[in-house]
């Protein structure tokens, strides 16, 4: 059973919070929209609090700026710093619960201390003016500027915790001018960080073929630090990805890094592209890709993406995902419930209901929302016609990286 809310809605795509959006959102129910937007992780768009209830930012957070937005540029210039802009508005829930879940995090407070970050509340005159000159449109939305003005980068939607700090890690690094940045790669013909950097403006402005030729440059510099060599594989793999074999530049990337902060990603794109049955290299890419994810801190991740796996067909790598939840927690109806799910769909009732019956037999008293769905499931184990769970049967839209900028 998928008992976390963040697979059966994370993989869809979601338009930002837009102030064209409150009223056709909020039709669908606060309830069930904050539902999504928690799950998700993403923007999928405002609803309007009730009235005297507007959302307040935590204590903790900077308040949002009075200051224009050329007083902030000028100060992150002075403290040679990348410029971080947030556009929220009071009214915009996915960009209150982002303040709330995702800016507090530790993680996040440490990458925020590389750059100079700012907060604007895009409904007073300051925000409508610095969102005007940005070209914001929808929130949340995060504006990297560079110390020269330029702008480096723009994420959109409200962010897990660790997509926000790869995107604060990698902004921080960026700070420079171009010229200074070409400067910087003459002196240290070696700097991986530096071509990445350079190979990503290259990329923006069009020059496909010669970021590919720095972003190879970068993968293979042996003094840069794992995280840049991942990044530039990664970013060189999207790259090719446009143009051929998507399913070979996904399943190298894999086995070149496993571990790396792209491999989620990769493995999510991997499994998009069809059934991996009779396919030794994707099944080798995710075998390898297991044997780092199976650790007690990853459950949650384990859960998920045991999904996926039967939506590819890899039915082995789902079964072995899945014993080793129950490894961790033998008496969990959740995950009780997954691995029926995973004999269910290879043909196997009379082991899925034997799984079943334990899942409901372990199921917490009191809990009749998890009960109902563990008997929706038994009878459909029952009817032993291997019909895939709601989840499976939702069509899955998300960007494949190759289709972003």
């Amino acid at each position: 059973m998928i008992h976390s809310p963040a697979m059966k809605n994370g993989s869809r795509r979601a338009p930002k919070a837009t102030v064209a959006s409150v009223a056709r959102v909020a039709r669908v129910g606060v309830a069930w929209v904050a539902f999504l937007w928690g799950a998700a992780g993403l923007a999928n768009g405002p609803v309007s609090p009730p009235p005297g209830q507007g959302a307040v930012a935590s204590p903790s957070l900077p308040a949002p700026s009075r200051e224009s937005l050329t007083a902030a540029k000028k100060r992150a210039s002075d403290a040679k710093q990348i410029l971080i802009v947030e556009f929220s508005a009071e009214w915009c829930s996915p960009c209150k619960q982002f303040e709330r879940d995702v800016l507090p995090r530790e993680s996040v407070r440490t990458a925020l201390t590389r750059v100079h970050f700012v907060r604007f509340d895009a409904e007073t005159e300051v925000g409508k003016e610095a969102a005007r000159a940005l070209h914001v449109e929808g929130y949340p939305t995060f504006v990297a500027i560079r110390t020269d003005g330029e702008i480096a980068s723009v994420l959109e939607g409200a962010q897990t915790e660790a997509a926000f700090v790869r995107w604060l890690r990698l902004s921080a690094t960026d700070f420079e001018p171009s010229a200074r940045l070409l400067e910087r790669l003459k002196r240290s013909p070696s700097d991986g960080e530096a071509m990445l950097l350079w190979a990503l403006r290259l990329r923006k402005r069009g020059e496909l073929t010669e970021a590919a030729s720095w972003l190879d440059r970068a993968r293979q510099e042996k003094t840069a630090p794992a995280e840049v060599t991942a990044q530039a594989d990664w970013e060189l793999r999207r790259l090719r990805l446009k143009l051929l074999l998507p399913r070979q530049q996904l399943v190298e990337h894999l086995q070149e890094h496993p571990t790396g902060p792209h491999a989620d990603e990769a493995v999510r794109a991997l499994l998009r592209l069809g059934p991996v049955t009779g396919d030794a290299a994707s099944r080798a890419a995710l075998g390898r890709y297991l044997d780092q994810l199976l650790q007690p801190a990853s459950a949650e991740r384990v859960n998920q993406l045991i999904y996926r796996l039967l939506r590819a067909e890899a039915s082995a790598e789902a079964e072995r995902a899945a014993k080793y939840l129950l490894s961790l927690d033998g008496k969990s109806p959740y995950y009780l419930d997954t691995l029926a799910e995973v004999f269910h769909l290879r043909g196997d009732s009379k082991e899925a209901l034997r799984l079943s019956s334990q899942a409901l037999a372990s199921a917490p008293k009191g809990s009749e929302l998890l009960r109902q769905s563990l008997l929706q499931n038994h009878a459909r184990f029952a009817r032993a016609k291997r019909e895939p769970p709601a989840e499976l049967t939702t069509p899955d839209d998300e960007l494949q990286p190759w289709e972003r900028d």
